[in-house]
């Protein structure tokens, strides 16, 4: 989805990345956008006409002892995994070289800049949040506008991205710009506030709560207008 995006804007993805002032992923857990992030960064990297970042493409496919040819030519694969399933086969890997390679990329302190200035608006409030499934995407990005908001940061016309996507082969990449007057919007987000008074809790509540035989409701006492799905 965000091959096809940067083909329909006509950027090539190290300028594109470099452009936008932040990048909002669907986030399941703290880890999962950094290791998405990684992938397309390995794979634009690979698609490099520069011999600056060819140089550098090549310098972290050595510290992954992974050819570069590899990684090029999973480029053109477009996996199957359905099909693999419906065929009785285990799902493999069809993208070996250039995970490893984004293994590497982790750990690189270019790419830890770009995480810094891209993909740090919101992200310290969103490290309280569990796993919020097809919320995740939509609180990331309000989280982000209400930092930005408390911080008096000017983002507006700022260019930004939305990359969402689950556990089917759907997904999409959505260009976005906060325009004039998002500060009003923001200042209503109270993603902090929804955040107060949290119920820290033990390994067997935390237990009893996921496998439903713990019946007591832990945060009575602080629950203000707030409801509760206790069956469906």
């Amino acid at each position: 989805a965000v091959e096809n995006m940067l083909g329909k804007l006509k950027q090539n993805p190290g300028d594109y990345y470099n452009s936008v002032s932040a990048l909002f992923f669907h986030r399941p857990y703290n880890m999962m956008p950094i290791q998405a992030m990684s992938f397309l960064y390995v794979r634009g990297l690979a698609r490099a006409t520069s011999a600056e970042h060819k140089k550098y493409f090549e310098e972290l496919c050595s510290k992954a002892k992974v050819e570069p040819a590899a990684v090029q030519t999973e480029l053109d694969i477009i996996p199957d995994y359905f099909g693999m399933i419906e065929s009785g086969q285990e799902p493999k890997d069809v993208f070996g070289a250039t995970n490893k390679v984004a293994k590497a990329v982790r750990a690189d302190k270019d790419f830890s800049s770009l995480l810094s200035r891209k993909m740090s608006l919101g992200s310290s409030a969103m490290a309280n949040f569990g796993n919020l499934y097809t919320a995740s995407l939509p609180c990331w990005i309000a989280a982000g506008l209400e930092e930005a908001y408390n911080k008096k940061q000017d983002i507006t016309n700022h260019p930004m991205v939305m990359v969402g996507y689950g556990s089917g082969d759907a997904s999409e990449a959505i260009p976005i710009v906060p325009v004039k007057g998002w500060e009003e919007a923001a200042s209503k987000i109270n993603v902090a506030a929804a955040l107060e008074k949290p119920v820290n809790l033990t390994r067997e509540q935390y237990e009893g709560m996921h496998n439903g035989s713990l019946k007591s409701d832990l945060a009575a006492e602080n629950r203000q207008k707030e409801f509760v799905v206790a069956h469906i």
